[in-house]
């Protein structure tokens, strides 16, 4: 009786052990017991080594959280080859609740704690700013139109017979005309670009916000780039100008866009890139091939 009663103990004690393991433990065990190193899985996942590191040891204030931690975690475990319903119901319960609000500890410290944010806020408010008037103004000047006279466009009608009349006679090469379209030449432009970054899945209202910020230019000045992000989607996107510094790091809501200008090279990374749409430069950018397959995470440095 005592020895049933000892093996019951041991595997009661078992169980209750494996029970009480976190998210990062279980993940840890999964990639041991397959012969996977963190730089493997690091590389499949198209994470960093500081990634897979945080995501073992639990600490998720090293990760972006919501979304994008439910995804790395389900990417892993789809990896290591584990069910990942519980794993992410463990991971709900140790979170804290989206609505919290955690104050900042500011006794003890020796400075202002909040400055560095608040200079960050006002940098990304004055280019939120910056980029909604350089759009309103986009969008009056293409609104702006110019009547002519109708003896004016007569007289352009006539030289132009006249100068295609005196090419004939010379026996000259003439160029092959343009074919005439009713469709704005512009909207022509975002349809083709939208097109190009394989845009098909989006509503019309999300293709035509996003054509618009492909569509508008930017001045770029000498060794700087320029970035315009459009979101169909929330998604969170990270930025690194030439010297390695972090410019630019947030999650963007649906429908919103954003404009960042660095020093080159720049170093991005766009969570949900799929229903990103990036300019650089005044130049589309195609995600689809720095795009990973597992969590949609795209990867890139723009010269």
């Amino acid at each position: 009786m005592d020895a049933t009663d000892n093996n019951d103990n041991g595997v009661a004690e078992t169980a209750a052990a494996e029970t009480q393991q976190s998210v990062g433990q279980l993940l840890q065990a999964a990639r041991l017991v397959r012969g996977l190193s963190i730089e493997d899985v690091a590389r499949h996942l198209r994470l960093s080594v500081r990634q897979v590191t945080a995501l073992e040891e639990d600490d998720y204030a090293k990760l972006s959280g919501g979304t994008f931690l439910r995804g790395f975690v389900r990417n892993y475990a789809k990896l290591a080859q584990l069910d990942a319903a519980p794993l992410l119901l463990l991971l709900q319960q140790v979170l804290p609740p989206a609505h919290q609000v955690i104050a900042p500890r500011t006794e003890g410290i020796p400075f202002p704690s909040d400055q560095r944010s608040v200079g960050r806020s006002l940098i990304i408010a004055g280019v939120v700013v910056m980029a909604l008037l350089f759009l309103i103004y986009e969008i009056y000047q293409g609104n702006e139109t110019v009547p002519q006279p109708a003896a004016q466009v007569a007289t352009e009608a006539e030289a132009e017979t006249g100068q295609t009349a005196e090419q004939a006679e010379s026996g000259s090469e003439l160029m092959p005309a343009t074919p005439a379209s009713d469709a704005d030449p512009v909207q022509a432009v975002q349809e083709v670009a939208v097109a190009q970054q394989g845009n098909s899945n989006l509503s019309t209202p999300q293709r035509q916000q996003v054509a618009a910020v492909v569509a508008a230019p930017d001045l770029v000045n000498k060794g700087e780039g320029v970035l315009r992000f459009g979101f169909a989607q929330e998604s969170w996107v990270e930025v690194n100008d030439g010297t390695g510094r972090m410019i630019f790091s947030q999650l963007n809501p649906a429908g919103s866009e954003q404009v960042i200008r660095g020093k080159m090279p720049l170093s991005v990374v766009i969570g949900n890139a799929a229903n990103v749409k990036l300019v650089y430069n005044n130049k589309p950018v195609n995600l689809a091939p720095h795009t990973n397959t597992n969590g949609g995470v795209a990867r890139l440095s723009l010269e």
